[in-house]
């Protein structure tokens, strides 16, 4: 499908799985040009070689910005001692559930629930930073910690 009196084409639609139309197709010539200085942004290529599109269109309008900020809940918790040498004690007067271990590179070396208090036992954990995520019923939060 091509404009009259052009050699620029629309060469393929195709509906995803969402209901989305994806097209494909490639011109020749000038596509765009900025209005403040003239410029095209895709010309005309001199070579006599195409550029080739693709754009996705949404079956329906895109929705509006947020305009407001979600409020984030405040929890008082703090990680002590810190560096930690074999136990960390965690206060808070929140409920706490579940614990991870986060080495400072992103691997998850232990995680577990709490039982009666809130200690993790760090013992078996080389010297360096790990980060602990705490869960509690409606909230998360993590705390960098220092192994020595």
């Amino acid at each position: 499908m091509s404009a009259y009196g052009t050699a620029d084409e629309l060469t393929s639609v195709a509906v995803d799985n969402d209901g989305n139309y994806v097209v494909g197709g490639y011109f020749h010539s000038e596509i765009f040009t900025d209005p403040n200085d003239n410029i095209p942004t895709i010309s005309y290529n001199a070579n006599g070689k195409s550029q080739f599109y693709v754009a996705k269109l949404a079956k329906s309008a895109c929705s509006a910005m947020a305009t407001t900020e979600t409020p984030l809940q405040q929890t008082d918790v703090s990680f002590y001692p810190n560096p930690v040498q074999d136990v960390l004690n965690i206060k808070t007067k929140e409920k706490l559930l579940s614990y991870e271990v986060i080495t400072a590179d992103g691997r998850l070396i232990t995680q577990g629930k709490f039982a009666r208090t809130y200690t993790i036992d760090m013992t078996g954990l080389t010297t360096g930073v790990y980060y602990v995520k705490v869960q509690g019923e409606a909230f998360a939060t993590t705390g960098k910690i220092i192994k020595k």
